[in-house]
């Protein structure tokens, strides 16, 4: 093979992608809305919640290996947020690994952080990061197996009920949710 069809394979081979699943439990929730509800009347509620919420995520990703130790990768998926909504969430992923051969099992920390939309009546953004870590277990030469937990914290805006029916974002003055939460999880890369 040529100079230039060995570096192609090679650049190919550094080409990850998969899928992910996690289980999250939220430990504090909390949020603080100001709105005027359907009878013109304001009202702001400031609320902090210790009682676990136990979430799903599904996330696909694709990814580059920059050397041996170090993965970046784009994620994508859905994700539950607390009881206040689902996101689909894009992150950017960095992932350092711990041991000189690709093939070995290895220990791996991770930070992400990034981005994405609520979703129910009116999209509105949401912010997420985490931190964790985890163990990978060298299935073959390209298909891994990993295990991980983190710490997760995302910021949004859920649903503000009054009375029963929904307040509209034209008569809400601030809707600030932010969620903090501990994940386990198992992913799948090739």
């Amino acid at each position: 093979a040529s100079p230039r069809a060995e570096a192609q394979s090679k650049d190919c081979s550094r080409v990850t992608f998969g899928v992910e699943w996690s289980c999250i439990c939220t430990i504090l929730s909390g949020y603080h809305n100001n709105y005027f509800s359907h009878d013109g009347y304001r009202f702001n509620d400031r609320v902090v919640n210790t009682r676990p919420f136990i979430n799903g995520e599904a996330l696909i990703h694709v990814g580059y290996d920059l050397n041996k130790d170090w993965n970046i990768s784009l994620l994508t998926g859905i994700t539950g947020m607390a009881d206040i909504h689902n996101a689909v969430p894009v992150s950017l992923r960095a992932t350092r690994y711990y041991r000189q051969n690709k093939s070995d099992d290895r220990w791996f920390t991770y930070f992400e952080a990034g981005s994405g939309f609520s979703i129910k009546d009116e999209i509105q953004e949401i912010f997420a990061g985490k931190a964790g870590g985890g163990y990978r277990i060298s299935l073959s030469q390209r298909t891994k197996l990993d295990f991980h937990a983190d710490l997760r914290c995302s910021y949004g805006h859920g649903r503000i009920y009054h009375e029963g029916q929904i307040v509209r974002l034209n008569r809400t003055m601030v809707n600030d949710a932010l969620v903090l939460a501990l994940s386990l999880g198992m992913a799948l890369t090739f």
